[in-house]
């Protein structure tokens, strides 16, 4: 399940030619599939890789949470789509009655949104998502960053360095 986890190809090709099973389960709570943890990291060769060695992608997790909307919650476009060639049922639920579309619009994953509604997908709300725009984008990061700090004056920098401005405790006595 590492190996699907982190994206390393080979390992998985070697598990699988040596008997692991596609549709091997996390032993944790969530009972996570490998298809589960490719599709949650984008790795759309990996997935491919297990969908041509028999991995059911309409197995759930202990959440209710297919393949499906692992890739919808994070976003991983070409992911979805092999889902979706894969014939993956996109109407199941998870265990909060949310479809892999509802995870798209909750998730503010615009083109997974749209191409899960292009293919008929179900869910509680078909309202289209705002689509990213560059501008918005770049408001986004943003956002992100801290605030500018304004440098210190001399003063400042003066008492910040000054012993008696630290606070002391019985562990911390002045020198």
């Amino acid at each position: 399940h590492m190996a699907c986890d982190y994206g390393r190809y080979a390992c998985v090709q070697m598990l699988l030619d040596n008997g692991v099973d596609a549709n091997d389960r996390l032993t944790d709570e969530s009972k996570s599939t490998s298809a589960m943890l490719a599709s949650q990291n984008g790795h759309v060769g990996i997935l491919a890789l297990l969908v041509a060695r028999n991995a059911d992608l309409n197995l759930a997790d202990s959440f209710g949470c297919t393949a499906a909307h692992w890739a919808s919650r994070y976003g991983h476009l070409l992911v979805l789509q092999l889902i979706i060639k894969s014939s993956a049922d996109l109407s199941k639920t998870d265990t909060n009655g949310q479809t892999t579309l509802d995870w798209a619009r909750t998730y503010k994953q615009p083109q997974c949104f749209d191409l899960l509604l292009s293919t008929g997908a179900p869910g509680t709300d078909l309202t289209p998502l705002p689509q990213v725009t560059e501008s918005s984008k770049e408001a986004l990061v943003n956002a992100a960053k801290p605030p500018p700090t304004s440098p210190l004056t001399p003063v400042a920098k003066k008492n910040l360095l000054l012993s008696s401005n630290w606070p002391t405790s019985s562990l911390h006595k002045p020198l």
